[in-house]
């Protein structure tokens, strides 16, 4: 028997691309760069796995920046993925977010009427922080589980002077003061 011809197969291209690397996040941000796969289509998705933006990988070196339509600054983790030209989607890479906003500032703050304690609403776990017009601390609490906090202040304050009250998150970040007289 005489063999035939060689016959030219393309085999199918379904190898996933590796999870992108040295994926990082802007100060802004606003702005996801790392590398990729050349050409790959690359997501960025929420801690919820919302897709934020995407963007194409440069197709020689693979190098990408994807552009978000909002600040990510809450401390989350975001995933930044890719899929090949073929389809092919990878593992994604977390991307852990710094928190770099301020906790919100207590309400409904007001002051014993014997001036001995401040009293308000704040976020659960929270730390508040009562402090004088000179910056002198007067007290802390942390917030309770329903939201509201009582804070002791040392000394009592019966002079009708400001007191500065600030709400500091988890990631020790300050709010704007309210103010109590």
């Amino acid at each position: 028997p005489t063999p035939s011809g060689a016959v030219a197969v393309q085999a199918p291209d379904i190898q996933a691309p590796d999870a992108p690397t040295g994926v990082t996040l802007d100060p802004t941000g606003t702005l996801v760069s790392g590398q990729g796969e050349p050409g790959a289509t690359v997501t960025v998705r929420d801690a919820a796995g919302n897709v934020l933006a995407t963007a194409t990988a440069d197709p020689v070196t693979g190098q990408f920046e994807v552009t978000l339509p909002t600040a990510q600054n809450n401390g989350q983790t975001l995933q930044v993925s890719q899929s090949d030209v073929r389809g092919n989607a990878g593992s994604p890479t977390p991307l852990p977010v710094p928190d770099t906003t301020p906790a919100t500032a207590p309400t409904a703050v007001a002051i014993s009427a014997d001036g001995q304690s401040v009293s308000g609403n704040g976020v659960a776990g929270d730390t508040i922080e009562v402090r004088n017009a000179g910056g002198t601390l007067l007290g802390t609490a942390t917030v309770e589980s329903n939201g509201t906090f009582t804070v002791t202040l040392t000394p009592a304050q019966l002079d009708g002077q400001q007191l500065n009250i600030t709400q500091i998150d988890a990631s020790n970040l300050p709010s704007s003061p309210a103010a109590v007289t």
